[in-house]
């Protein structure tokens, strides 16, 4: 998807928010809830909050990155994902489980443990040819804060299980995230700001960059609709390209049952 279309798509994104909080009378009164069925994750990193028993949701990222979660009780869920392949990069998958440790309404609110298969690219060569690999990743997320403003931490470790030629492949990242809720509905839904930073990790690669992501935008809910809006910002790097969130904005549409 080119940027110029989801750069039109944001803006026609942002415009019907508008309308939607002007038709249902947000407002910032303490007194109103904000549920977020998708309160397990930012932008792209996970946090240690856990979605409701029994809920279901399904979210696509710029229309290539599709993404599924489902909590058949209130300390675990199972989610899986896939990534559409663009200019001949192939496409990649992952399954996995989340298990919350700790769930509460105080200041420390979530700590989460997941474990995910599947596939990711890695580099080749000095043409840094991208090739698939299989991969488990181990990721913990912890969320401190209140009802109106928390902070996210998260890291993960892969293990590739195939061999590799050439070691240009990202061992593991740390994300440190935010988010503030600018408004509520009466419904129960609302708008709130975030932002995530990651800093991924290659193997044995002491002179390059490391290719770092910021994404600031804002996420919407109302009734089983959801929305996240964003732009996202990297550092120069030639192995830090991902055909689903290269620089500029991004879209996340989905629902949630």
């Amino acid at each position: 998807m080119t940027t110029t279309l989801r750069s039109l798509l944001l803006l026609l994104f942002v415009t019907n928010i508008s309308t939607a909080m002007m038709e249902d009378g947000l407002s910032t009164g303490q007194a109103m809830t904000f549920s977020d069925p998708v309160q397990d994750g930012l932008f792209s990193m996970p946090t240690g909050r856990g979605i409701a028993r029994n809920q279901f949701y399904f979210s696509a990222v710029n229309g290539l990155f599709l993404k599924s979660g489902f909590a058949p009780t209130d300390f675990l869920h199972f989610n899986a994902s896939y990534l559409f392949g663009v200019d001949n990069r192939p496409g990649r998958w992952s399954l996995g489980t989340t298990v919350h440790l700790l769930q509460s309404r105080k200041f420390l609110r979530g700590l989460s443990l997941g474990g995910y298969v599947g596939t990711l690219e890695g580099y080749h060569g000095m043409g840094y040819e991208t090739h698939r690999r299989s991969v488990l990743s181990l990721v913990a997320a912890l969320s401190l804060g209140d009802d109106n403003v928390q902070g996210h931490m998260g890291a993960a470790r892969h293990f590739w299980l195939q061999k590799q030629d050439y070691p240009l492949f990202v061992t593991s990242y740390v994300q440190i995230g935010a988010d503030f809720v600018l408004h509520r509905s009466e419904s129960g839904g609302g708008l709130k700001l975030m932002g995530e930073f990651t800093i991924p990790q290659f193997a044995d690669l002491p002179f390059a960059k490391t290719g770092s992501r910021y994404i600031f935008g804002i996420r919407y809910i109302g009734g089983k609709f959801m929305g996240d809006a964003g732009w996202i910002f990297r550092s120069s790097s030639s192995l830090a390209e991902d055909n689903s969130a290269s620089a500029g904005p991004s879209l996340v549409l989905g629902f949630a049952l």
